[in-house]
């Protein structure tokens, strides 16, 4: 599914935990793994959210994603907290 920004989000894996996802970079033709954990929250491959250690832009795809696909993310920070 293409996100806002024309970053594409897949499904890789989904249980009781949380979900993985795979995302397009958004700005070149790399991809991330993005993943949320119910216990821990969220976490990304990409740099930015290695070096600000906040919320990025393909966590909020992805949490777009999950509320359009009755996907149910407990952290609804992710939405107001991005850095773009």
């Amino acid at each position: 599914m293409n996100v806002g920004n024309s970053i594409v989000v897949e499904i890789l894996h989904s249980d009781d935990q949380g979900v993985i996802f795979q995302t397009t970079s958004g700005s070149s033709t790399g991809w991330h793994t993005v993943g949320y954990d119910h216990h821990d929250g969220w976490c990304c491959t990409c740099e930015q959210y290695h070096f600000r250690k906040g919320y990025c832009r393909h966590m909020k795809a992805c949490a777009a994603y999950a509320a359009d696909n009755g996907i149910v993310i407990d952290d609804a920070h992710v939405y107001n907290e991005v850095v773009v």
